[in-house]
């Protein structure tokens, strides 16, 4: 699926022509790599950058697995109900409703302006 769907993109960008290419400075895609491969391509000089909701799934990703590796070397066990580092776990996920924390948003704009290599 991600092999044609990269085929995709980079055909869809060879059909725009050079006027739409080289007006191109950004490039927002996921982490899959064939999508960075077609932007590389397609689009020599547009920075190719992740989406902030993959920056987002990424970063809770290693936060998941530093807060069980904290956990497993602390206790020697994996998390129970009661364990502060276990009940912390959806807190990132699971915000309330009418709350928005104003640093977070803040932090994804200035982790989404990263400029990812390709």
């Amino acid at each position: 699926m991600h092999v044609l769907a990269a085929s995709v993109v980079a055909t869809w960008l060879k059909e725009q022509g050079l006027e739409f290419t080289v007006e191109v400075e950004h490039a927002a895609l996921d982490p899959f790599r064939g999508y960075a491969n077609a932007i590389r391509d397609e689009l020599p000089d547009a920075i190719a950058v992740l989406d902030a909701f993959h920056v987002v799934r990424l970063g809770s990703q290693a936060l998941d697995e530093v807060r069980r590796r904290v956990q497993q070397q602390t206790l020697h066990r994996r998390g129970h109900r009661d364990d502060p580092l276990y009940r912390i776990r959806g807190n990132r996920r699971a915000p309330k409703a009418d709350t928005v924390d104003k640093k977070v948003v803040a932090a994804i704009g200035s982790v989404a302006e990263v400029t990812i290599p390709i």
